[in-house]
């Protein structure tokens, strides 16, 4: 798990080769005591490349469940269930001013916020890898992610600063599509994780969603494709007419769920407006 997540991680001074490793050094009093090694490209970065491993040890393991044990004599059991996050009502309200979920009932909301757990994630690590295939939404509660694309000549270009209350990788969640972009924590960050087995449970009870989602997705994308055509980079292969209802068949078949009447709901849709924060290009040559 810790071996993983290093070799994911962006950490500036840490060498990719030879690739880190982590090893049981020893069991005592009922603990096990592990070590990780890592190379460094330049050694007078010992100390602050040491820091920011421990804290991508520390996400790592957050994000299982799995805690630091304090000393053998003071140690109190905890189990898995004890450690993922429990603000609810936390949750709830940031699930609350989220473009994505605004049609949701409070109930609804509610049911979201139970079904989230906490995903920390620490600077330098990548909260998803364009390419890779994903079957979950992320919600920011705090910290800074830069979302990446690559360009060609292994051009990598930064299109957009994200903060809290944003959603990242819902594209993958709800049309099973791999991830279209790579997501880095620029600081130490939390995010709430929704998983798709869980968000079928909600759309199942109301596939009305489906439609106010997919025009909401759409809203998205054109947005995303408009960034994309001011930096001057990538080549934009844009949907034709019809594109929409196409999204929308997609969400179906990827999430199991029947259509269901219209009728004159869609006068009642509202799609809030979406902004990135800080939109800015950020061109880094690598």
């Amino acid at each position: 798990m810790v071996e993983v997540a290093l070799a994911a991680a962006s950490l500036p001074h840490m060498a990719t080769t030879p690739k880190p490793s982590c090893i049981c050094t020893g069991v005592e009093h009922g603990c096990a005591s592990y070590a990780v090694r890592y190379w460094l490209k330049d050694p007078l970065h010992d100390d602050s490349t040491d820091s920011r491993v421990r804290s991508v040890v520390i996400a790592s393991l957050a994000r299982e469940g799995i805690l630091l044990t304090m000393p053998a004599q003071g140690f109190i059991r905890q189990t898995a269930t004890d450690t993922v996050f429990r603000d609810r009502e936390g949750c709830q309200e940031l699930i609350a001013g989220v473009g994505l979920f605004t049609a949701l009932t409070i109930d609804e909301q509610r049911a979201v916020a139970e079904w989230c757990s906490e995903w920390p994630v620490a600077t330098g690590e990548r909260l998803i890898t364009a390419g890779e295939s994903g079957d979950s939404l992320f919600i920011v509660a705090s910290g800074k992610f830069s979302v990446e694309l690559n360009g060609a000549e292994n051009l990598t270009i930064g299109v957009a600063r994200l903060g809290r209350g944003t959603v990242i990788g819902e594209m993958s969640l709800l049309t099973g599509e791999p991830r279209a972009a790579t997501v880095i924590a620029l600081t130490d960050s939390l995010c709430y994780r929704l998983d798709r087995s869980d968000f079928k449970r909600l759309t199942a009870q109301r596939p009305d969603l489906m439609l106010q989602l997919s025009l909401l997705l759409t809203q998205r994308q054109e947005g995303n494709s408009s960034a994309q055509r001011q930096m001057h980079v990538l080549a934009e292969q844009r949907e034709g007419p019809g594109h929409g209802s196409r999204l929308l068949q997609r969400m179906r078949d990827w999430l199991g769920t029947g259509e269901a009447p219209i009728g004159e709901s869609l006068s009642r849709i509202e799609l809030p407006t979406t902004t990135l924060e800080d939109m800015r290009p950020d061109i880094d040559r690598r």
